[in-house]
């Protein structure tokens, strides 16, 4: 997955031939947003790029047309299986619409990037460490059976738990 970088899908086809190649959703919406702005668009294309199947995504790029046809012309212009999930190839097993993870993991070892590799490796296992221990020391301080947020959701959803359910929950 990249962010639509000039060259890339060519060098990436040609050293690793019968690969699949994506592009990242958020970064193709800011090219989106720049040329097409409006809360009304970002829905569409969000919903494009989300869609789990052609009847939703075809729902949402008829929607951006009816909004504003050169908004859709242009998204148009770039092909559904690089961007939008319904039509990613069913070899590759993530379904991610953008590249957050690795943008993530780049910024956690930056400053350790010109390392050796083994200080590298140290660093991401100590990162990793404060991470799991910050986690652990935050759900030792849980109540009940279920987390906070889903405790939440639980509470205030469409089927408000009550009596037993509520009784098991606590």
């Amino acid at each position: 997955m990249s962010d639509k970088q000039k060259g890339l899908c060519d060098a990436i086809s040609n050293t690793f031939p019968g690969s699949h190649h994506r592009w990242c959703s958020r970064h193709l919406y800011a090219n989106f947003k720049s040329l097409h702005p409006g809360v009304l668009l970002r829905k569409h294309f969000s919903k494009a790029a989300k869609a789990s199947n052609q009847f939703y995504f075809d729902k949402a790029m008829n929607d951006m047309k009816a909004t504003k046809k050169e908004a859709f012309d242009w998204l148009s212009r770039n092909p559904p299986n690089l961007w939008a999930r319904h039509a990613f190839d069913f070899s590759c097993k993530s379904d991610h619409i953008t590249n957050n993870m690795t943008e993530s993991f780049n910024q956690v070892i930056g400053p350790y990037r010109g390392k050796p590799i083994l200080i590298l490796i140290d660093e991401i296992r100590k990162q990793l460490m404060k991470k799991m221990q910050q986690r652990y020391q935050l759900g030792c301080s849980f109540k009940g059976r279920v987390t906070p947020k889903i405790k939440t959701k639980l509470d205030v959803g469409p089927l408000k738990l009550g009596g037993a359910w509520a009784l098991l929950l606590e």
